[in-house]
Formats: structure tokens, sequence, C-alpha cells
């Protein structure tokens, strides 16, 4: 599987004719690959998750972002609407930059910190970052990108980028835990920290590039007070942390239940601990556990209903690049498993219309679930599946994008998407359920 999810087949020992493609029209409408979620069934899923776990996203580790990006819209506060000279950066992602540097080259815990691995090559390489070296699509793949939605939710940041009073209340604590009096109210060492800070963001846009000296006050200060890690001293700012994760009430009686053993324990199994999660909600009766336990229930049932559909596109993929990927009428991608899928999809199908009625309509879940209602043999299964991923496919991006399978009225799998080992079948998760993530939280906080 490559970095952004694709499979790709390993062609190492098979022969030539297996790599040759099997031409067909081109298919001028389509404007490229759509490489992920083939079946359309990733933003239900996350719907679902968002229920329980509001703001909180499988993208988050590190709950002391929130402090990072509130002293980041601190600092940037004169110049939030400007960009680096050569228009490609704001100044916030220029702040990132500095951060990320301090932080890659500390001693600091940087698991889960996105751009840490290529911030480190890049200096190593002797670069400093910029818009050129930094992350494709940094403005949602950074840390800004990954955090802002939860800033936003716990109002530490406003919908501009701007502090906000949550913010204010954050930096406060951690300015009196890192002996930096003044910063709100720009005086004493707090003043000293904001000019040092603001100096190498202008610097950095003026030069398009990080500008702050490696050896200077600014990446010195970043590494010594804004860590990813917490230490002995980050009393008031971990205690703040944590009100605001639990001001939403949902969120707070999701982490209450992540806290109890009879959940902690399953932590390394991604099933067993959210089934645990849902049946700690069920034993408590007050609100909001009735929606936390109807929410995870739903996520779980269609979790089953994903991993079954999912292993019949899988297996029709496997058997198509088993038979040297030449476009064949589609009931020869039949697998012998595809039987015990087609028995079990209507108790999938059940199970799912009961426990989605507590947690209200969602078109794009009932839409997912609709294309595979009715089927009575293999075939139907088949033609459902092809049916289902090519409106999907067809409804990404302003154009569309290329279907996995050649279109015709064959079926051949496009290379890139070719799978030669068997594919897992049976329940399993192919989602996030963020509950991990939000139980990093609480680990850090302690």
């Amino acid at each position: 599987m490559t970095a952004d999810g694709r499979f790709v087949a390993d062609t190492t020992d098979l022969p030539i004719d297996v790599l040759l493609p099997a031409l067909t029209a081109h298919d001028p409408a389509a404007s490229g690959e759509g490489s992920r979620d083939p079946l359309g069934l990733e933003a239900a899923a996350e719907r679902l998750a968002a229920l329980y776990l509001p703001a909180v996203t499988s993208r988050m580790t590190r709950i002391r972002a929130l402090t990072v990006l509130a002293l980041s819209a601190l600092v940037c506060h004169p110049m939030l609407d400007e960009y680096t000279a050569d228009e490609s950066a704001p100044s916030w992602l220029v702040f990132e930059w500095m951060w990320a540097e301090a932080t890659a080259g500390g001693r600091s815990d940087t698991r889960g910190i996105p751009g840490i691995d290529t911030t480190r090559r890049r200096l190593h390489n002797g670069e400093r970052l910029s818009s050129r070296n930094y992350l494709k699509g940094a403005t949602a793949l950074g840390l800004h990108g990954f955090y802002r939605t939860l800033a936003e939710h716990t109002l530490v940041l406003d919908r501009n980028g701007f502090l906000d009073e949550n913010g204010e209340r954050l930096l406060g604590a951690w300015a009196s835990d890192q002996g930096l009096q003044g910063l709100l109210e720009d005086t004493g060492e707090g003043r000293r920290l904001l000019r040092f800070l603001r100096e190498g963001v202008r610097r950095s846009m003026d030069v398009s590039a990080c500008a702050a000296a490696p050896t200077g006050e600014a990446i010195w200060r970043l590494r010594q007070h804004a860590a990813p890690e917490f230490n002995d001293v980050c009393l008031r700012e971990r205690s703040e942390l944590r009100a605001l994760l639990d001001a939403d009430e949902r969120r707070r009686g999701t982490l209450a239940i992540l806290t109890q053993p009879s959940v902690s324990m399953h932590g390394g199994d991604v099933a067993a601990h959210t089934q645990a999660a849902a049946a700690e909600a069920d034993r408590r009766h007050d609100d909001p556990f009735a929606e936390i336990g109807a929410a995870l229930r739903a996520l779980i049932a269609f979790e089953h209903f994903s991993a079954a559909v999912t292993s019949t596109f899988d297996l029709m993929r496997h058997r198509s690049t088993k038979l040297l990927r030449q476009p064949v009428e589609i009931t020869e991608l039949a697998d012998e498993r595809h039987a015990a899928i087609l028995g079990s999809l209507p108790r999938l199908l059940g199970i799912c219309d009961a426990t989605f009625a507590a947690v209200g309509p969602d078109p794009s879940r009932a839409g997912a679930l609709d294309a595979f209602r009715g089927l009575d043999a293999v075939p139907d299964l088949l033609g459902a599946t092809i049916a289902r991923h090519d409106s999907v496919q067809g409804s990404k991006g302003s154009r569309g994008k290329l279907p996995w399978f050649e279109p015709g009225s064959k079926l051949a799998v496009r290379g890139p998407y070719a799978l030669v080992d068997p594919p897992a079948t049976g329940d399993r998760f192919l989602h996030p359920t963020r509950l991990p993530n939000a139980a990093s939280f609480l680990e850090e906080l302690g």
C-alpha cells in the first residue's frame, strides 16, 4: 500500500504480458485518479464518529498543538493577512516552519507531528523550510491544517484565524507555567518572546523561507517553551486544555468512557475498543451517554457493512489481477467468498437500519446501503458493487475521477489498483474511530 492509501501490485515476478494494459477507449470526461474511498463510505463513517467525538479527528494525537496554534495566532496577529514575498505562504504557515525546525532540532517526543520527518531531512541537507520543500498541501496537512478544526470548535481561534477568548486564557496559563509573564499585555518576558518570534516570522516572509537563526532566540525559545510534549511545569496549561476538551458535553462523556479500565484495556484492538466503549456507554443512563452509545453502535454496524462490500470490491480486483488484467465478463470476477458476503448482507443491512434510526438521517449513508439492497445472486452483488464504484468516482471533484476498472462491457482492473495478494475479508474496521486519538490526549494530559 502506498502512502496515499492505494494498493499497488508487486510486479517483480510477473511475466511481461501482465504489465501490458488492455487497450480501452480514453475517457476525456474524467479528470484523473481518485485513489481513495472507492465505494464512497469514508464521509459517512466520519460523520458518525463526529457524533461522539466532535472536532477530534483521526489526524490528531498531540493536544499541545492547540497551544502552539494559539501562540501562532498571537505572534502573527499584526500580519495575519499577509503572505511571503513570493505569495506562496501566509504568515501563520511561516510560523509553522519556524516551529517545525525548532521541534526537529530538539529532543522532544515528535510522534504524530505532521511533516517532522520532512523537516529533519531538509535540515540535514542544509536547507531551510519553505513552500517549495515543506509539505505538499501544507495548509491542510500541516500542524495548523490538522488541528484548526478543534481550535475553532474550542474557541481557541475564531474562523478568521485570530486568537479567540479561550485562546487567550490558554496562552495565559501557558505563559504563567513558562515564566513568560506579560505575554498578553505585551510587557516583561512575554514582550521579549513576542519580539523575537515576530522578527523571525517577518524576516522569513521577506525571503519566502524560514530565516530565523538556527541558534537564535526565536528557535531556541520555541524549542524550550513550545515543544510537542509537556514537562513538569505545565500544570495550568494542561488543566486549561482538559477544560477545553470537556466543554463539549459529548466529547466530555466519551473521554470519561475512555478512562474506564474495561475500555482502556482494549486500546490495541480497534474493534474491541469500540465495542467496549459502546458497552460502557450503555451502562450509563444519564445524558449524553445514550447519544454516545447510539452513535458508537451505529458506527460499529456501518463498519461491518463497509467491510463486507469493500471485501466484495477487493476480491474482484484480486480476481482480475489473477486473470492478468484481461477484460472479462463481470461473472468471471466472482470469488467463492462472494456467496458468503451476499448471504450476510440482509443481516448487516438490518442492523444498520436499526442502529441508524437512533442517530438521525444521512443521505450519504443511506445511499451506500440502498446500493446493496435486494440482491439475489452473486452476479447482482458484483454488478451493484461496480455500479456503486462508478457512481462514486463520477461524483468526485468537478469532473469526476477515473474508475479503478477499465470502462467497457468487459472489466479489467487498471494497473495502479491491481491486487496481487488475496485481500482481507471478514469483520474489520476500515475507518478511524477517533477513540485512540482522544485516548492519546488523555494520556498526555495525565
